[in-house]
């Protein structure tokens, strides 16, 4: 470019940034865009929140644990009867009414649900009907002595990476039913003790269940003495599958629907 071209150039340049007809609607324009931007990052963090919500009803009050002390993550707020309580409350909160009605509220994707509510015996419901499982790989523990737990609703819970279900819900005493009628059990190695000692529940089905990667259920219904019906009717398990102890101390009278699986105490 020769001196006369170069020196035009310029002077355009200068010219378009110091002229305001210019000037204002770029800028307007940039704004825009920034607050585009702004608002899609908040709404992706609002979206994120209201997808990993978990509903308890806790029983007493008083100083009541809210999540187990040694689970590793913390909610990002937690409404107690529908008021927020910040950093007041994370995995323990003084909790004033006979029954209270908590929610918790995570901002971050959770992969382990592993010893999640272990002992809390104070929970008699638990809503997981919003609450994010998609990355979730272990459910370990997740429910454990629970024993005054009365309810559990998964709605369309989405379990799809789920490997780990080893005594998900073992002692859950007052549990009658269960539905897991929407879980995705393809990736599950694991169903040792997953119901051993629940003592009270009734009606079971797990006709959804995909199997094919079990390879052990020990002790699965073990000591379920109020059983009266079991649905095991998608269950295949290979030799090699361990299966004992599997329906030990559950009534000679529950009805099971069985297809291909090895159990032999069930009538």
């Amino acid at each position: 470019m020769n001196k006369t071209k170069y020196i035009y150039c310029k002077q355009k340049h200068i010219h378009i940034l110091t002229n305001r007809h210019y000037f204002i609607p770029l800028f307007i324009f940039l704004l825009k865009i920034v607050l585009v931007k702004l608002i899609i990052k908040k709404n992706k963090r609002n979206l994120i929140s209201r997808n990993s919500e978990i509903h308890l009803v806790i029983q007493g009050n008083g100083n009541q644990q809210l999540l187990y002390s040694g689970y590793k993550i913390e909610p990002s707020n937690v409404l107690v009867n529908g008021i927020p309580k910040g950093n007041e409350c994370k995995k323990k909160c003084y909790l004033e009414g006979e029954k209270n009605n908590i929610t918790l509220l995570f901002n971050q994707q959770i992969v382990s649900c592993k010893s999640m509510f272990q002992n809390l015996k104070n929970i008699i419901e638990i809503d997981l009907s919003r609450f994010d499982a998609s990355k979730v790989t272990s459910m370990y523990y997740m429910f454990f002595h629970c024993s005054n737990l009365e309810k559990i609703n998964f709605g369309n819970i989405n379990t799809s990476s789920l490997e780990n279900m080893r005594s998900m819900f073992n002692s859950c005493t007052k549990l009658t039913s269960i539905d897991m009628s929407n879980f995705n059990t393809s990736k599950v190695t694991t169903m040792h003790c997953l119901f051993v000692f629940c003592e009270n529940l009734k009606y079971l089905d797990l006709s959804n269940f995909d199997t094919s990667k079990v390879i052990d259920i020990q002790s699965i219904f073990r000591d379920c003495k109020s059983l009266i019906f079991l649905n095991l009717y998608s269950f295949k398990l290979s030799n090699s599958v361990k299966t004992d102890y599997s329906l030990d101390g559950i009534s000679s009278y529950v009805k099971c629907c069985i297809n291909d699986i090895d159990i032999k105490i069930c009538y």
